[in-house]
């Protein structure tokens, strides 16, 4: 993303003296400039203060940026979003559970309400946020019809 590179280039910095002052690695800092991945908030919001972005480009690199992922992600931090109950959302539609972990408000896993555990409860959640987002339908390699996917014609 250019607000990105200009601020760096903008402090004279190469991609290891950026790595250096923002705490984000310099492989990262490439895929970024080069709009191959989007920022957290909360690395965007570092980078934003560390290269001193304007206005215009703070907005550009915000507006990429992406929550609850990598540094943010509940699963490091421990902290989860709160669902949002008048949408019928409960705290395993937002983040599956993962096995040994545990999302406040959430059954436990291999309970009657939850009863996937480990990788069954992923696929499930992961074909149900593709059914959603697809407006239920199922793109071929979301269904099961019994061989191998990376070789399926379907």
């Amino acid at each position: 993303m250019s607000a990105l590179r200009r601020g760096r280039l903008g402090r004279g910095w190469s991609m290891s003296e950026a790595a250096s002052h923002t705490g984000v690695s310099r492989p990262m800092l490439s895929l970024l400039e080069r709009g191959q991945r989007r920022p957290s908030e909360s690395v965007a919001e570092d980078l934003i203060d560390a290269y001193g972005l304007d206005d215009d480009d703070a907005d550009a690199v915000r507006a990429i940026a992406r929550p609850l992922v990598g540094r943010d992600s509940p699963y490091r931090t421990g902290v989860w979003p709160e669902p949002d109950l008048d949408k019928g959302e409960a705290a395993t539609d937002l983040f599956p559970v993962r096995p040994r972990a545990t999302v406040p408000g959430a059954p436990a896993a291999g309970t009657a309400e939850h009863p996937a555990t480990g990788a069954e409860a992923w696929i499930a959640w992961a074909k149900r946020k593709a059914e959603a987002a697809a407006g239920g339908v199922k793109h071929p390699a979301m269904t099961d019809h019994g061989h191998e996917h990376s070789t399926c014609p379907a």
